[in-house]
């Protein structure tokens, strides 16, 4: 399994997600940071974690945005299965050797989530049931993306991605826009997909706060999405 996260001016935040993640009492999983040009301490931090962990890849890029920060680090990832990590966000303890436990061959492995809302400290559990089941990507998203939920359905942190999936069906995300490209990405993954595994296991916390660039309002994020 390899994690990718893409990091900009994140300092504040990354302690809490690369110790959720390098932490965990698990094996055969590696973690790819994307430094997205950051200004703030971000790359000074990294540098310390790679020091002391082994599986901790930090990659430099001039800032470029998200999307190609993604596409960057599933060009140098090297597991069978691929996920995305916010730098804001962390995984539930257990949770890569417990995901990890289901990786079968299927083409993408879906997953719970919940919020944790930095204003209160509280947290939300998503009110979506995810069906213990093995179906075409198709079949998923119909039965899943319009449903009312507390986490979109598109949110792509919410699955684990086979990665020669993803290379043979040239599956990348959209550089130059600001929102919705996971929306687009989700959407393009679900149709192509052969085989989704849902688990009905929460392995992931969403972290909202009001810096961030889904809760900043701007124009051309609108036009993006």
């Amino acid at each position: 399994l390899s994690i990718i996260i893409p990091a900009y001016n994140v300092e504040q935040f990354l302690h809490k997600c690369l110790d959720g993640i390098l932490q965990q009492d698990c094996d055969g999983f590696e973690v790819v940071v994307v430094n997205d040009g950051s200004t703030d301490g971000t790359l000074s931090l990294l540098e310390e974690y790679a020091g002391t962990y082994s599986n901790l890849n930090v990659i430099n890029q001039d800032n470029a945005g998200m999307s190609t920060a993604r596409n960057r680090g599933l060009e140098v990832a090297k597991g069978e299965y691929v996920m995305f990590v916010d730098s804001d966000d962390w995984l539930c303890d257990n949770a890569l050797a417990l995901l990890m436990s289901h990786f079968n061959g299927e083409d993408v492995v879906c997953f719970n989530a919940k919020k944790y809302i930095e204003d209160d400290g509280s947290f939300v559990e998503n009110n979506r049931p995810v069906p213990d089941a093995v179906m075409s990507g198709w079949d998923y998203f119909n039965a899943q993306r319009l449903l009312s939920t507390e986490i979109h359905f598109v949110c792509i942190w919410q699955r684990a991605y086979r990665r020669d999936f993803l290379i043979g069906n040239n599956l990348r995300f959209a550089e130059g826009i600001l929102r919705a490209e996971d929306d687009l990405f989700s959407t393009m993954v679900m149709y192509h997909a052969k085989s989704v595994k849902a688990i009905d296991l929460c392995c992931y916390v969403y972290r909202i706060r009001q810096s961030s660039i889904t809760t900043t309002v701007n124009i051309q994020r609108w036009y993006d999405s």
